[in-house]
């Protein structure tokens, strides 16, 4: 019924019916799949905490990585802890969006008389706007 999983990553509650271990993964930092509850509250707080004991241990063991890479010239393991740590803190690489009109020409910009528009329109015009996280003015503010 379920794919073999490693006894290290299965979840071990057992059926009251056979009495066999769980064949279910386990919930990420839980003992137990979420049907013999990783679900419950108390369970994801352990879980969350017991996860949170493993990030210093992690990040000494990819400086111990990235330290011993250097030193004895396995530059690929030293570059790959590199690229993770410096991901993870926000130094990834820039990602751009590239925008094109109609027929992969460039974008003109649109004048529109607001008086022209519908209520309807005005209303989805100020949705779309909030959207893309532009607050619109107040009346009487200026931008």
């Amino acid at each position: 019924m379920y794919a073999p999983v490693d006894p290290s990553q299965q979840c071990t509650a057992k059926s009251k019916q056979s009495g066999e271990r769980c064949k279910r993964r386990v919930h990420p930092g839980a003992s137990v799949c979420i049907i013999h509850g990783a679900g419950a509250p108390h369970v994801k707080k352990s879980a969350r905490e017991r996860l949170q004991a493993l990030v210093d241990p992690a990040i000494s063991t990819l400086n111990t990585v990235i330290i011993t890479g250097v030193n004895q010239g396995d530059m690929g393991n030293a570059v790959r802890a590199s690229l993770g740590v410096l991901d993870r803190c926000g130094f990834h690489p820039t990602q751009a969006v590239e925008m094109s009109g109609p027929d992969k020409g460039p974008i003109g910009i649109v004048q529109v008389d607001l008086s022209e528009l519908s209520l309807e329109e005005k209303v989805a015009m100020v949705g779309l706007i909030e959207k893309l996280g532009i607050k619109p003015p107040k009346p009487g503010e200026e931008r």
